[in-house]
């Protein structure tokens, strides 16, 4: 979930949240967006390894002169073209240069080498249109929850209270005024105040033209709102912190899997398919981050042999992800997605969905697999 800190040209406007800062956690991203830059260039994702030093002035950084204090690449941070290749640490970028005064991001860092012309100031010269957002990875789920299978916190009543977990993203309640008592104005209203959250956070509980107070991009300050004052674009709300106890949620789920399991699945009783032979996917162009196409599995390419019993290895990742990988990524077109859960070791070997995202639709295609859990591994 991305937060806006900053725009300039056509990618001007919005709300805009504070930048980062030596109390950030790690690993951060901030991602710049440059529609006329190069194509390498048109999305960067900074990937912060270690903690701004105190005093750090985060914003200049980006905007003003790209320093190479405490900002060393591949030591400090990486480079990528897009997130899903940062949060599989697939494709750094190999090159960057630093220290020209008044020159900001990203200098001439390039994905193997110099790239010139892509940086912005403001000082003037370089590119006019960017913009720039940051995301912060949430908290371990095996460590850091707090929620429940519903996405709420323990307990909780979520028409009263959000919870401080989730940044509040879960209030589903009526307050709409803010903090200083500005009524919120309509999120289905592009006055007075216009901005683009209908469709960029589907789901976040902003439709149906009421104006209370939510938080669809998971802004750190909690619950918060456009207001109807023209001369004040928004404002936090007071809505009431949920408490939380620290259980694992399957709220976690909507964050993107990427690739590589942090623990293997809970032993399985061993099925009749787990004691047959199978064909394994292990290449890393069967990754959900690999950016890339080329296969069509109606086809026999890529390890796909026709319908057979496979698994995820090595390079391709452990299972197939259950998100929406974006086109042309997982080496083909319209990669599939899982649409539901994995079998649980009682389940066993279970029936399910597999969506293919094209066209703008994320379900363009199905088909009916099966998935059986042979206890540390799945099979398709």
């Amino acid at each position: 979930r991305w937060s806006k800190l900053y725009g300039a040209g056509t990618e001007a406007g919005g709300k805009l949240s504070s930048w980062p800062t030596s109390l950030s956690t790690t690993p951060l991203y901030i991602r710049r967006n440059c529609p006329n830059c190069a194509d390498s260039h048109k999305t960067i994702i900074y990937k912060r390894l270690t903690p701004f030093p105190y005093g750090t002035d985060v914003e200049n950084l980006f905007l003003d002169t790209w320093s190479s204090a405490n900002n060393q690449l591949n030591v400090d941070f990486e480079l990528y073209s897009s997130m899903s290749y940062a949060q599989a640490d697939l494709f750094q970028w190999t090159y960057c240069n630093y220290d020209d005064n008044g020159i900001g991001f990203p200098r001439d860092c390039g994905p193997t080498g110099g790239v010139g012309g892509n940086w912005n100031s403001l000082n003037g010269g370089g590119q006019a249109d960017y913009s720039f957002e940051s995301y912060i990875e949430a908290p371990n789920p095996v460590t850091g929850g707090g929620l429940n299978d519903s996405g709420l916190c323990v307990g909780s009543d979520t028409s009263i209270c959000g919870c401080s977990i989730a940044n509040q993203d879960d209030y589903r309640g009526t307050i709409s005024v803010t903090r200083t008592g500005k009524t919120c104005q309509a999120w289905t209203s592009q006055t007075p105040h216009p901005h683009d959250y209908l469709s960029t956070y589907p789901g976040s509980g902003i439709g149906g033209g009421h104006n209370h107070c939510r938080n669809p991009g998971s802004d750190s300050g909690g619950a918060w709102c456009y207001t109807t004052d023209p001369n004040v674009q928004w404002e936090y709300c007071n809505v009431p912190m949920c408490t939380h106890d620290g259980i694992l949620s399957t709220w976690w789920h909507h964050f993107p899997y990427n690739g590589h399991a942090s623990a293997q699945p809970t032993p399985a009783p061993t099925t009749d398919q787990c004691s047959q032979s199978y064909l394994e996917l292990s290449t890393a162009d069967r990754n959900a981050a690999y950016y890339g196409s080329g296969y069509c599995d109606q086809n026999i390419n890529g390890g796909f042999q026709g319908e057979n019993w496979y698994r995820f290895t090595g390079a391709a990742g452990t299972q197939l992800v259950t998100y929406k990988p974006e086109t042309s990524h997982c080496g083909t077109s319209a990669p599939g997605w899982l649409q539901g859960s994995h079998p649980t070791a009682e389940e066993g070997t279970v029936t399910r969905t597999v969506c293919f995202n094209w066209s703008g639709n994320q379900c363009n295609w199905s088909s009916t697999i099966s998935i059986a859990n042979c206890g540390g591994y799945y099979l398709y």
